[in-house]
């Protein structure tokens, strides 16, 4: 299936003051501040063997091949199931991709809260950046770059090389 995408200004949206969050597994996650993203509907996956169930495999995107993450997967929720869409993130050469039930929510207003006020799951303790609220939820800011790595760490101990992904 031919794959359509729409693009996320980060420049536009800090002089505005908004962010984009994403909802995964319960867990409401900021995007990443400064950084672009593109919103791709239904992407061809090239799934490789030996992955664990949260790695669904590989796209091309521009060129780049990227692995693509369920984190409702990994964060133990149900896995995301088709149709669904993938927001690319990163930066050059490090791209990356999230799969997502739900398109990527504005969010306006956020105020921060208190580190020890806000919860998050163990996996992603180690990577919080900060938590915010909305007046409804909290919504986690983590370091996406120090994350990806230790998720490549993870499948490389399942028969990839961190390079391969």
């Amino acid at each position: 299936m031919a794959a359509t995408s729409e693009m996320l200004s980060a420049t536009d949206n800090q002089a505005l003051g908004l962010r984009h969050g994403i909802a995964i597994g319960g867990w409401r996650l900021l995007l990443p501040a400064g950084q672009a993203a593109e919103l791709i509907s239904q992407p061809d996956i090239t799934p490789l063997a030996y992955l664990p169930v949260w790695c669904l495999g590989l796209i091309n995107w521009h060129g780049n091949v990227l692995p693509v993450f369920d984190w409702a997967a990994l964060l133990g929720a149900t896995p995301t199931v088709r149709p669904y869409r993938v927001l690319v993130l990163g930066t050059a050469p490090h791209f990356w991709a999230l799969c997502l039930k739900n398109d990527p929510q504005r969010l306006t207003a956020l105020q921060p809260l208190p580190l020890m006020e806000v919860n998050a799951p163990p996996l992603l303790q180690p990577y919080l950046l900060g938590g915010y609220g909305d007046g409804q939820h909290t919504w986690l800011d983590i370091a996406y770059d120090s994350l990806l790595w230790h998720l490549k760490t993870l499948a490389s101990l399942d028969g990839l090389s961190p390079a391969t992904l």
